[in-house]
């Protein structure tokens, strides 16, 4: 008996995926070297009604509800493009409970620029990202991105920012807080010297003179009325001086 054709492979491998989820060549287990077959394939059961498009070269079967036949949702999407990368900007903020505002645009970043696209009614932009991503620290750098941005996240304010940050700082762990702390030695100056304010005020005890080290001592960082952040010297002085009216601790 001869081997099972590409086409009767394909179908065999959709009818086995739930209504709802993303079909392509990656998704179905398929080499690279087999990926016009497979497409070819995938756009025959397009044409017989029994697969939908979403994009070109990616598919879905279609989920019924009580309002009618549903596309894949928004996360089902976008969980297609953040294997290698994180969702930031707007909509990392808002899930941070930084932002009530939801992006027009959903900004992703990753090792790499990308091209834009827009797939099942999402715009989707890639940006690269400022330190390497990693599995131990791609649920982290979405904050370090939020202290880059701190001045121009929409519906927000530095003050409510820094506390919203200083609470998350204060519930991660240890190890989280290492992988924080190196990861923000691939920011500007000012995102580190928040960062080890944040680290500090959680009262983590952590070494955190590489991140010291890496800010001049002579330079200064004011963010609103709460909080200036000073580098700590080589002597040992603290990142930040809390002025008298803040309630940042």
């Amino acid at each position: 008996m001869g081997s099972i054709s590409t086409s009767a492979t394909v179908r065999l491998k959709v009818n086995s995926v739930k209504a709802g989820q993303l079909i392509d060549y990656k998704s179905l287990g398929f080499e690279p070297t087999r990926m016009e077959a497979v497409a070819q394939a995938l756009s025959r059961l397009y044409r017989k009604g029994e697969i939908e498009r979403l994009s070109k070269g990616v598919y879905y079967k279609q989920q019924k509800s009580p309002f009618g036949w549903l596309q894949p949702s928004e996360s089902t999407i976008l969980q297609r493009y953040v294997k290698d990368g994180y969702i930031t900007g707007v909509g990392a903020y808002n899930q941070m409970g930084l932002t009530t505002q939801t992006p027009y645009v959903v900004k992703i970043a990753t090792g790499r620029k990308k091209t834009p696209i827009q797939i099942g009614g999402l715009n989707i932009n890639f940006v690269v990202s400022k330190a390497k991503i990693n599995k131990e620290n791609k649920q982290l750098l979405p904050m370090l991105d939020a202290i880059k941005d701190i001045k121009r996240i929409p519906d927000s304010n530095v003050n409510k920012t820094l506390r919203l940050l200083s609470d998350i700082a204060k519930k991660m762990g240890k190890e989280q807080r290492n992988i924080l702390a190196k990861a923000a030695m691939n920011y500007n100056a000012a995102t580190r010297a928040v960062t080890g304010a944040l680290l500090e005020n959680a009262k983590a005890s952590l070494e955190l003179l590489q991140l010291k080290q890496s800010i001049n001592a002579l330079t200064k960082f004011k963010l609103g009325s709460m909080m200036r952040c000073y580098p700590i010297n080589r002597t040992g002085i603290s990142f930040n001086e809390l002025t008298p009216e803040s309630d940042f601790i």
